[in-house]
């Protein structure tokens, strides 16, 4: 019974270490999206737990910044 947070954490985990079992490529936004249908399962009142909210926001920014994070340490590219 761990809250939102350990949830989404174990539950992205197992999705990327689950993929190549299944000849998948492990995607990340994917494995946010199961962590999130896991956790509503598990406590549908975690919807509106601001807490649970801020995770899984704070994750998907992180996510979606990595393209631009990755392009910026290229200082040496032209």
């Amino acid at each position: 019974g761990g809250g939102p947070a350990p949830v989404r954490a174990a539950a992205m985990a197992s999705v990327a270490a689950a993929a190549p079992l299944f000849g998948r490529r492990s995607d990340p936004g994917h494995a946010l999206s199961a962590a999130a249908l896991l956790a509503c399962a598990i406590d549908p009142e975690a919807v509106f737990d601001t807490g649970a909210q801020l995770s899984f926001v704070a994750v998907a920014a992180l996510l979606a910044s990595g393209p631009a994070i990755r392009h910026l340490c290229r200082l040496d590219d032209p």
